[in-house]
């Protein structure tokens, strides 16, 4: 349920809801593993709203897959997509959300800012953006 503010549709911390970890890490763009934090969303329209920090991995595996846990334990399968600069890695998936059909895409850039969007059909079609960090796991 990516996509939908958290407080209002309890399954969006399925997507991004793993409790704060404490980690301590750098921004890197060459990392095959993140720890991502979300806590501005921002809906088509709608004003930005804040919320608790939700954090969650963002990991790689050696088929070239990467995973976004969830507090469910499932994981959503993100594919990377090439762009043509350094100075940001971006990550599409069309499976995230299980409730609705939309499409999700991950920007991570090289300060370690991250903006997660989410388009697609809900109760309407429509979008929502998170904005937070993804910085190197072993940072």
């Amino acid at each position: 349920m990516i996509g939908r503010n958290y407080k209002a549709i309890p399954a969006l911390g399925n997507v991004l809801g793993l409790a704060m970890a404490g980690l301590v890490a750098t921004p890197a763009l060459a990392e095959d593993s993140f720890v991502c934090t979300f806590a501005r969303e921002c809906p088509t329209n709608g004003a930005c709203i804040s919320y608790e920090p939700q954090t969650t991995k963002f990991t790689h595996d050696d088929d070239d897959i990467w995973s976004l846990a969830g507090a469910d334990g499932r994981a959503k399968s993100f594919s990377e997509m090439q762009v043509p600069t350094t100075k940001l890695r971006a990550f599409v998936s069309a499976t995230a959300d299980p409730d609705a059909p939309a499409v999700s895409l991950l920007t991570i850039f090289d300060d370690g800012s991250a903006i997660l969007g989410i388009h697609g059909i809900f109760l309407s079609p429509g979008s929502v953006t998170h904005l937070g960090t993804c910085v190197s796991k072993d940072g």
